[in-house]
């Protein structure tokens, strides 16, 4: 859904479509069905699908970072602690973007939330928000295995909060669609280095 070659808003709505079907089947919510209020609500998760997948599909048009992942399962294996103690860190990191040159892959680790769901720099810091940087060595070990001739550099790590949101005002479509994208930006940190950037 989320290649630039696409291009077909057709498709792109039939696989939003039956997702969102194939979803309520798997989950026996076939009741969803029953009422006009129920109906409503798929039509509205539709709508907030439709709306991520535009908004997930601008923000990739905007630079070279390519999807490569998505739900990429982590597993640390047996982590040795003090005492005789072990840790095991496992997840599933929701994508992974890179940026292949000659001699660099830059990563992008990006996780989706649903609600506000802020970057906090500060629990970083304190150790309360380790998700996206776990996820990242992860991704890194990954692409550092598929290129070991080349060097990885961490790009970015991201939340990005699947919503909805209202404009107050009503522009024109393009002053709507530039409203829309702010309110969608995603949340995190961002290497600033120059080539980063650039890409």
């Amino acid at each position: 859904l989320l290649s630039r070659g696409l291009g077909d808003v057709y498709k792109r709505q039939l696989f939003i479509k039956e997702s969102v079907e194939e979803s309520i089947v798997d989950y026996g919510n076939t009741i969803l069905y029953s009422s006009s209020r129920n109906e409503y609500v798929i039509t509205r998760l539709e709508r907030l699908m439709k709306r991520t997948i535009w908004a997930l599909t601008k923000q990739l048009e905007k630079g070279d970072f390519e999807p490569v992942g998505f739900e990429v399962a982590y597993d640390s294996g047996a982590i040795s602690l003090e005492n005789q103690h072990a840790m095991r860190v496992y997840g599933k990191i929701d994508r992974v973007d890179i940026c292949e040159t000659e001699d660099d892959v830059y990563v992008k680790v990006v996780d989706y939330k649903t609600g506000q769901k802020a970057f906090s720099l500060s629990e970083l810091y304190h150790g309360l928000q380790m998700q996206l940087i776990v996820y990242m060595n992860a991704a890194m070990e990954r692409e550092h295995q598929k290129h070991p001739e080349k060097k990885i550099t961490p790009a970015g790590f991201l939340f990005y909060s699947v919503e909805d949101p209202v404009i107050k005002k009503q522009p024109g479509e393009e002053e709507r669609e530039t409203e829309l994208l702010k309110k969608l930006k995603p949340d995190g940190i961002v290497n600033r280095d120059n080539e980063v950037i650039r890409h």
